[in-house]
């Protein structure tokens, strides 16, 4: 989602990428590449890319042309919609495909299908119906560049080498030319904590309790308005600075210590990450650092926002690839098409749960993967086990694909031109590298192709299809927090004495989702799953590094070998979701706020 520039350098009687380097956009990238930036080119030319459709005859996927997948397509899809209608088939779509094929999609449902059910969030537990204050914290402005020269830099809830390599870079910058003073605050010890001035660690589950204190602690140490702080605090539990700290187990010194660098600080960056995105609890998170925004006037004095994670977040979402978008993207919709459907809206969450009760009937996958990433396997695998008719399009055979009746094989980025937006909303342009793998096609290609099989030309020109988009990117997002206190009175979430280790699911430092995999030299680097365990944890159930472990939840339990980690400093368990043979997501209830899990050594 950084937006880095690179250039391919390609065979082109071969058809094939052979390096990447970078473009250097100095107000982006500084020239840096990650790993996953510079080598995650590979998936493009893997041996094991899809290159024709697949066709579900008598329980088993078998080559088939394209007139035929499209026309079976086109015939289930309209017997579930004549039959029950549009409401009852869901959509999903990868947050890291181009614009067109974004809006494409979004189209083709509201328009052909009249139904609302599309999401591109995947990876998130429980997720609001409507708008939400976390939502707001995600259209915040934000500008890489402005990382530099900002006195304060605040991480909250964020791995930043393994969610936003770059933009550790650009406080690596900051902290050695700048003389910027860094915090880290998460509820495990962290990499990019290696700069930090401070680190607060705190108990899993306790992070409204740690923004609460830094808050009473600014209070109590007379650093903001008074008149401000009388309001607040009796929204506030618990009721001191001292409290909140033996909560979070966090010294209260240092609760203080970044008190004093919020009210002092001339310019800070404030970012917010994905620990806090994938809770259960995003939303009063948000809320408490509303109070906390409000308390410090953060965003008056630089930038404060949660970083989107994939390549184009920010561009589904300003598309309308959300069940109900915000108002203003709902009108120009409503202005463009002529029409907008009133049909139910439902979220990822909602339309799994809805599968289950055999509800929803059909369900169209574009580039996403739910089977790998969705957290709680036995959900989506029992809401997908019930689905009639599924189509998923995919670079790769995957866990999804392989339950699909149809399989599309799917373009890449680098085999088509296409417009993406960062984490910034800086509209960029990918230019094609190399033509198709095999028969593989755009996603915008393939939903224009199901259309006409419903006799609706979604777009009469390509240029209607840029014309739209641009229509919609034009709206200014709308950034406006609630402007109140909010009352924030945590509730205590326990461990069982079974299962006493907080489970924390994150991207591999090497790697982003369910693709990267296939990228040769990121496998060489990092190829097989594992699970990171501190020093202490390690000592604790004398394991070694390389040494096998159960892991076990109440919903399942994995076999991977350890590495010990230097950086985490708790009783924390981590594991990447980022290999195929490793079903992380069976560990996690997508109901907990805190998924608990248990350590114990593999006997020889």
């Amino acid at each position: 989602s950084s937006g880095t520039g690179i250039i391919f350098y390609r065979d082109a009687d071969k058809n094939q990428i052979y390096r990447v380097q970078s473009s250097c956009n100095d107000d982006m990238d500084d020239g840096w590449l990650a790993n996953v930036t510079r080598y995650g080119h590979q998936i493009v030319g893997s041996e094991e890319r899809l290159k024709n459709p697949l066709i579900k005859k008598d329980g088993r996927q078998v080559p088939a042309s394209w007139e035929e997948a499209l026309d079976l397509i086109h015939k289930r899809f309209s017997e579930i919609k004549e039959k029950k209608g549009g409401v009852c088939i869901g959509g999903l779509v990868a947050p890291n495909l181009d614009n067109a094929s974004l809006y494409s999609f979004g189209k083709f449902f509201r328009t052909i299908l009249n139904s609302n059910n599309i999401d591109f969030r995947q990876d998130y537990k429980r997720l609001p119906e409507t708008e939400s204050v976390f939502g707001c914290w995600c259209r915040q402005k934000f500008r890489i560049a402005d990382i530099d020269d900002s006195d304060i830099i605040v991480s909250f809830g964020s791995d930043l080498v393994r969610e936003h390599p770059n933009e550790y870079l650009r406080m690596r910058k900051a902290y050695n030319f700048n003389d910027s003073r860094l915090f880290s605050i998460n509820p495990y010890g962290v990499k990019s904590a290696d700069i930090a001035e401070k680190q607060l660690v705190y108990k899993a589950g306790t992070d409204e309790t740690v923004i609460n204190g830094i808050c009473l602690a600014a209070i109590e140490e007379n650093l903001v308005d008074q008149t401000a702080a009388a309001e607040l605090r009796g929204k506030l539990t618990p009721a001191n600075s001292g409290e909140a700290a033996a909560i979070c187990g966090v010294e209260v010194e240092s609760l203080k210590a970044v008190a004093r660098v919020l009210a002092e600080g001339r310019k800070i960056t404030f970012v917010i990450g994905e620990l806090v995105a994938r809770s259960i609890a995003r939303e009063p998170i948000a809320e408490a650092l509303c109070n906390l925004d409000r308390l410090f006037g953060i965003r008056r004095k630089g930038q404060m926002a949660a970083l989107a994670r994939y390549a184009n977040s920010i561009g589904a979402e300003r598309l309308g690839l959300l069940p109900d978008p915000s108002g203003s993207v709902r009108d120009k919709l409503k202005e463009i098409w002529g029409k907008f459907p009133e049909a139910e809206a439902h979220n990822t969450d909602a339309m799994l749960a809805l599968m289950k009760k055999e509800e929803i009937d059909g369900l169209f996958v574009l580039g996403a993967n739910p089977m790998m990433l969705y957290p709680d396997r036995e959900f989506v695998a029992e809401g997908l086990g019930k689905i009639d008719f599924m189509v998923v399009c995919d670079l790769f055979e995957t866990e999804t694909t392989a339950l699909a009746d149809v399989v599309l094989p799917l373009s890449s980025w680098a085999e088509y031109d296409g417009d993406y937006l960062n984490l910034e909303g800086v509209k960029q342009t990918a230019h094609k590298a190399i033509g198709p793998t095999g028969e593989s096609k755009p996603g915008y290609e393939i939903v224009r192709e199901i259309a006409q099989r419903f006799e609706t030309s979604l777009f009469e020109t390509d240029g209607q299809l840029d014309d739209e988009c641009c229509r919609l990117l034009e709206i200014e997002p709308d950034r406006s927090l609630p402007d109140q206190w909010h009352e924030i009175r945590p509730t205590p979430v326990e461990s069982s004495g079974d299962y006493p280790h907080p489970l924390y699911v994150v991207d591999d430092a090497h790697h982003v989702g369910h693709l990267t995999e296939k990228a040769a030299s990121l496998a060489n680097v990092s190829g097989e799953a594992y699970v990171e365990l501190s020093r202490d944890t390690a000592r604790k159930y004398e394991l070694s590094a390389g040494e096998m472990v159960r892991i076990e939840s109440p919903g399942g339990k994995l076999i991977v070998p350890v590495r010990v980690s230097e950086w985490i400093k708790n009783d924390a368990v981590i594991i990447p979701r980022n290999f195929y043979t490793t079903k992380v997501t069976c560990l996690i209830s997508r109901k907990d706020r805190v998924n608990w899990v248990r350590v114990s050594k593999v006997d020889e």
